[in-house]
């Protein structure tokens, strides 16, 4: 991220450690991607039903949030739920897919990062 030519290198920097502190945060490299530049859930005005849920109320991204980019992050839940229960730590669940995201094309996760940042300075 620090590479990237949006914001400041300070700012660019702090965004980072915000990113990196949480997995559900770094979770957001995959959701950004999925979302892309459509129109958020919350304001489709359709019901959200069981996505509802799907998202912490304090996350910086949480307002921009699709139908779709919900979906892959209450199946991320189901996943850690299912874990727990299996005796599974949720360390290890996020250790996997933190591997998942970082296989990602480096374009892609710069593309995705760049995003997030434009989200979370505006915010």
């Amino acid at each position: 991220m620090t590479s990237s030519s949006v914001g400041s290198e300070s700012d660019r920097e702090s965004f980072t450690k915000t990113l990196s502190a949480d997995p559900n945060d770094l979770l957001e490299i995959l959701l950004r991607l999925t979302r892309g530049d459509r129109i958020p859930a919350a304001s489709s005005g359709g019901s959200l039903g069981p996505l509802a849920t799907a998202i912490r109320a304090d996350s910086p991204f949480a307002s921009h949030q699709t139908h779709v980019s919900l979906a892959i992050l209450a199946m991320y839940r189901l996943t850690t739920d299912y874990a727990k229960k299996a005796g599974e730590s949720s360390e290890v669940v996020n250790e996997k897919i933190s591997d998942i995201i970082k296989s990602l094309p480096v374009g892609m996760i710069s593309r995705s990062l760049d995003g997030l940042f434009r989200e979370w300075a505006a915010r």
